[in-house]
């Protein structure tokens, strides 16, 4: 699980995402994700103001990844499930398919489930990874454990991905 999930400041206003994470000596620096309509953001900043670095140029894959996250960070807001009326939803043979669209296309992320029926993990063969300067399609998987409920929910205390060329 990543600085956001454990530090951040995790607001979504419909399909939007707009986590902030501080970290650094002091806790100077704030990493900003956003995903609001058409708008995709990934900013590193000094002090929450000065940015150091903006956003990749590759707007399609910035946005792609954007929205891949938000689909796969569902366990963590399963609101999401019932509130997002845009989220499309096909069942597969072990598990279901949820999809996003936006004007840069149609993105998806795989759902599994464990014996409890609780999310297991999510997996996309294609999301968009940085490297380099530049956006890589990588086959991707995360894993939830370590549920707890929690105003009636069972939410996930754990959760890891990137799992890479078979490691």
């Amino acid at each position: 699980m990543d600085a956001v999930h454990r530090h951040g400041d995790r607001r979504r206003d419909g399909a939007g995402l707009r986590p902030a994470a501080k970290t650094g000596p002091l806790s100077c620096l704030t990493v900003v994700d956003r995903l609001s309509g058409e708008d995709a953001r990934s900013e590193l900043r000094l002090f929450g103001l000065l940015p150091l670095s903006g956003s990749p140029p590759d707007r399609t894959a910035l946005h792609k990844g954007q929205i891949m996250r938000y689909l796969a960070e569902i366990p963590w807001s399963p609101d999401a499930i019932v509130r997002n009326r845009t989220l499309e939803w096909t069942g597969l043979s072990n598990g279901l398919r949820v999809s996003h669209p936006s004007v840069f296309g149609r993105f998806s992320v795989d759902i599994e489930f464990d014996a409890d029926s609780r999310i297991d993990q999510v997996s996309a063969p294609d999301r968009p990874r940085l490297e380099n300067g530049r956006f890589v399609e990588r086959p991707w998987r995360g894993r939830f454990t370590d549920y707890r409920l929690h105003c009636d929910r069972w939410i996930p205390g754990r959760g890891v991905g990137w799992v890479i060329d078979g490691g």
